[in-house]
Protein backbone atom coordinates (compact mmCIF):
# COMPACT_ATOMS: atom_id res chain seq x y z
CA UNK A 1 0.00 0.00 0.00
CA UNK A 2 1.20 3.43 -1.08
CA UNK A 3 0.64 6.39 0.44
CA UNK A 4 0.28 9.78 -0.72
CA UNK A 5 -0.45 13.32 -1.05
CA UNK A 6 -3.17 15.42 -2.35
CA UNK A 7 -3.07 18.98 -3.34
CA UNK A 8 -6.56 20.61 -4.02
CA UNK A 9 -6.86 23.61 -6.32
CA UNK A 10 -10.42 25.37 -6.92
CA UNK A 11 -10.41 28.33 -9.45
CA UNK A 12 -9.76 30.92 -7.96
CA UNK A 13 -8.74 29.63 -4.20
CA UNK A 14 -5.57 28.65 -2.76
CA UNK A 15 -4.25 25.33 -3.10
CA UNK A 16 -5.18 22.70 0.06
CA UNK A 17 -2.63 20.11 0.69
CA UNK A 18 -2.63 16.82 2.81
CA UNK A 19 0.20 14.65 3.11
CA UNK A 20 0.49 10.78 4.13
CA UNK A 21 -3.17 10.07 3.30
CA UNK A 22 -4.32 5.90 2.58
CA UNK A 23 -5.82 5.00 -0.44
CA UNK A 24 -8.76 4.72 1.41
CA UNK A 25 -8.65 8.49 2.47
CA UNK A 26 -7.72 9.52 -1.03
CA UNK A 27 -10.56 7.56 -2.52
CA UNK A 28 -13.07 9.02 0.31
CA UNK A 29 -11.63 12.59 -0.85
CA UNK A 30 -12.31 12.29 -4.44
CA UNK A 31 -16.21 10.94 -3.48
CA UNK A 32 -16.21 14.19 -0.93
CA UNK A 33 -16.09 16.22 -4.27
CA UNK A 34 -19.14 14.85 -6.09
CA UNK A 35 -20.82 17.68 -7.12
CA UNK A 36 -18.50 20.55 -7.48
CA UNK A 37 -17.42 22.24 -10.18
CA UNK A 38 -14.22 23.22 -11.92
CA UNK A 39 -11.80 21.16 -8.81
CA UNK A 40 -8.15 19.34 -9.93
CA UNK A 41 -6.73 16.84 -7.63
CA UNK A 42 -2.91 15.95 -7.64
CA UNK A 43 -2.47 12.64 -6.10
CA UNK A 44 1.74 11.83 -5.14
CA UNK A 45 2.37 8.29 -4.46
CA UNK A 46 4.79 8.66 -1.25
CA UNK A 47 8.65 8.31 -2.90
CA UNK A 48 7.07 7.84 -6.30
CA UNK A 49 8.36 9.64 -9.79
CA UNK A 50 4.58 9.70 -11.28
CA UNK A 51 1.28 11.48 -9.92
CA UNK A 52 -2.56 11.35 -10.93
CA UNK A 53 -4.18 14.43 -11.97
CA UNK A 54 -7.84 14.16 -11.06
CA UNK A 55 -10.37 17.30 -12.65
CA UNK A 56 -13.89 17.00 -11.38
CA UNK A 57 -16.68 19.08 -12.77
CA UNK A 58 -20.04 18.22 -11.33
CA UNK A 59 -20.49 14.12 -10.98
CA UNK A 60 -17.63 13.19 -13.21
CA UNK A 61 -14.03 13.35 -13.52
CA UNK A 62 -10.75 13.26 -16.00
CA UNK A 63 -8.08 11.09 -15.04
CA UNK A 64 -4.61 11.85 -16.19
CA UNK A 65 -1.56 9.27 -15.22
CA UNK A 66 2.12 11.43 -15.71
CA UNK A 67 4.55 9.04 -15.58
CA UNK A 68 8.35 9.58 -16.71
CA UNK A 69 7.79 7.57 -19.89
CA UNK A 70 4.53 9.73 -20.81
CA UNK A 71 1.20 10.67 -20.12
CA UNK A 72 -1.47 8.31 -20.22
CA UNK A 73 -5.51 9.00 -19.40
CA UNK A 74 -7.99 6.52 -18.12
CA UNK A 75 -10.77 5.21 -20.25
CA UNK A 76 -13.83 3.92 -18.85
CA UNK A 77 -14.86 0.33 -19.72
CA UNK A 78 -18.57 -0.65 -21.63
CA UNK A 79 -21.21 1.10 -21.19
CA UNK A 80 -22.73 3.99 -23.42
CA UNK A 81 -20.06 6.08 -23.79
CA UNK A 82 -20.27 7.36 -27.30
CA UNK A 83 -20.56 11.54 -27.76
CA UNK A 84 -18.84 14.26 -25.63
CA UNK A 85 -19.59 16.28 -22.45
CA UNK A 86 -18.70 20.10 -22.10
CA UNK A 87 -16.23 19.79 -18.97
CA UNK A 88 -14.61 22.47 -17.06
CA UNK A 89 -10.51 22.17 -16.08
CA UNK A 90 -8.75 25.08 -14.62
CA UNK A 91 -11.67 27.31 -15.80
CA UNK A 92 -11.67 26.48 -19.11
CA UNK A 93 -14.49 24.18 -20.80
CA UNK A 94 -13.55 21.62 -23.12
CA UNK A 95 -15.09 18.92 -24.57
CA UNK A 96 -14.63 15.80 -24.03
CA UNK A 97 -15.49 12.44 -25.17
CA UNK A 98 -17.66 10.47 -22.99
CA UNK A 99 -15.26 7.19 -22.74
CA UNK A 100 -12.96 9.56 -20.69
CA UNK A 101 -15.30 11.05 -17.97
CA UNK A 102 -15.91 8.26 -15.80
CA UNK A 103 -18.66 8.92 -12.82
CA UNK A 104 -16.92 10.44 -9.47
CA UNK A 105 -17.21 6.59 -7.44
CA UNK A 106 -15.44 5.05 -10.73
CA UNK A 107 -12.85 7.59 -10.38
CA UNK A 108 -12.84 7.17 -6.69
CA UNK A 109 -12.04 2.92 -6.81
CA UNK A 110 -9.82 3.63 -9.95
CA UNK A 111 -7.89 6.45 -7.47
CA UNK A 112 -7.59 3.61 -4.68
CA UNK A 113 -6.55 0.58 -6.88
CA UNK A 114 -3.78 3.10 -8.62
CA UNK A 115 -2.85 3.88 -5.21
CA UNK A 116 -2.51 -0.12 -3.91
CA UNK A 117 -0.88 -0.80 -7.13
CA UNK A 118 -2.99 -3.59 -7.67
CA UNK A 119 -2.61 -3.61 -11.79
CA UNK A 120 -5.89 -3.80 -13.74
CA UNK A 121 -7.83 -1.29 -12.54
CA UNK A 122 -12.15 -2.87 -12.34
CA UNK A 123 -13.41 0.19 -13.79
CA UNK A 124 -11.31 1.53 -17.35
CA UNK A 125 -8.24 1.20 -18.11
CA UNK A 126 -4.98 4.02 -18.77
CA UNK A 127 -4.73 4.60 -22.79
CA UNK A 128 -1.17 6.45 -23.88
CA UNK A 129 -1.61 9.46 -25.14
Amino acid sequence: MRTASIDLERVGEMSVARKGLSPETVAEAVLDLDGARDITMTITPDGASEHLMVAIDGSRAFLGLVRPDGLLQFVVNGGNLEGVHTFSIGGQDAEIENRYLPEIRTAAVAVEEWLRAEGALSGGHWERQ
